[in-house]
């Protein structure tokens, strides 16, 4: 049922967009990133993994085990706040490098972009 789906429109603007897509640029390419393991990749201070250490279950006489992770945690609640800071500010750092004095190497679509039409006033695709 269309209340089951979970990001609303999504899919159908994207259908859509691939559908109306200018043919004079090529074939549509879709990208996915996919950010699932994205909190194992941002590491933290060793002090910081103290506050987070766990101790494991272990059996009868057996020494006990302190795991200390080296990564931000899953189901940490800092985490979430942490991982929209680190990506914040890899923008900002890649929008810093991109200057306006840089000046990247042409995309091979650019001399055909250049020369498309600019779109209805109703903003709808050219067919």
């Amino acid at each position: 049922p269309r209340d089951a789906m979970q990001f609303g429109r999504t899919l159908d603007r994207i259908l859509y967009n691939i559908l109306t897509a200018d043919p004079r640029y090529g074939p549509v390419y879709l990208l996915k990133n996919d950010y699932s393991d994205g909190f194992y990749r941002i590491f933290i201070e060793p002090s910081a993994s103290l506050g987070l250490a766990m101790v494991l279950p272990v059996g009868p006489g057996e020494e006990p085990i302190v795991a200390l992770p080296l990564t931000l945690p899953m189901g940490w609640s800092e985490s979430p706040p942490y991982f929209c800071a680190a990506t914040e500010t890899s923008a900002d750092l890649i929008n810093t490098f991109c200057t306006p004095s840089w000046n990247p190497p042409l995309h091979p679509l650019e001399p055909i972009a250049a020369t498309a039409p600019p779109p209805p006033p109703d903003g709808r695709p050219h067919r």
